[in-house]
């Protein structure tokens, strides 16, 4: 699976898991597995790509690395902007649609 099509599936994942939601998508977290085969840098910038004049283009990607994982990405978190008390919301990803490739 090529970098556009991770990313565009992320979009796609976060755009429906957030779909309504009256606050917008601050930050997705996701982990990398052993296969995923792109640098950070390369990742942030084909999802920077990916997200423009979307629904989630207020979001930033936060990637971290963990080799114990057999897939190539896992959406691990999705959330909005805290609040004035410091509060956000966390929108879940169903477990079928968390992990891609």
């Amino acid at each position: 699976m090529d970098l556009k099509n991770i990313c565009e599936r992320i979009r796609e994942i976060s755009e429906k898991a957030a779909g309504g939601a009256s606050a917008p998508v601050a930050y997705i977290n996701v982990r990398v597995g052993r296969k995923f085969a792109f640098s950070e840098a390369e990742f942030s910038e084909a999802f920077r790509r990916a997200k423009w004049d979307t629904a989630i283009s207020s979001a930033d990607i936060v990637i971290s690395r963990d080799d114990s994982l057999d897939c190539l990405v896992r959406i691990d978190e999705i959330t909005d902007f805290f609040d004035e008390d410091g509060n956000c919301d966390t929108f879940v990803v169903p477990e079928s649609e968390a992990t891609i490739g």
